[in-house]
């Protein structure tokens, strides 16, 4: 009996319907304002997303586009591919909170995308108010 109850639950979070419910609450278009504006847009892209980040201030502006996988229940990571032998690999962790209202964003060695004035850390609200 228990092993039955396992493989429904398996099952329905495995399937389409839930990976479709899933990719569309954490899809969606965040902003950050204030001193600096940054926009972040996540759109599914079969089982990862598609990430366009920027951030802009007047002292620097950056972006980074790519490819963002789930790594958490409400997380995605972004990991850019490196353009140059023994450039560093950026790493943007977005943790959703708030149900999914707000991004939490936390990023490793992405200087090369934005300089040093500025960084894509901190929280972004989803702008598109689903």
């Amino acid at each position: 009996m228990k092993s039955t109850i396992y493989a429904t639950v398996v099952l329905a979070l495995t399937s389409p319907m839930a990976a479709q419910a899933t990719a569309r609450s954490l899809s969606g278009t965040f902003q950050r304002t204030g001193s600096d504006a940054e926009i972040v847009i996540v759109q599914p892209d079969g089982r990862s997303f598609h990430i366009d980040m920027s951030v802009s201030t007047p002292e620097c502006a950056g972006r980074i586009v790519g490819q963002g996988t789930v790594t958490g229940k409400q997380e995605i990571t972004l990991r850019s591919v490196p353009e140059y032998a023994g450039q560093t690999m950026c790493s943007v962790r977005m943790t959703y909170a708030k149900s999914n209202k707000v991004v939490v964003l936390n990023e490793t060695s992405c200087g090369y995308f934005h300089g040093i004035a500025c960084n894509f850390n901190g929280y972004a609200t989803r702008a598109d108010h689903r």
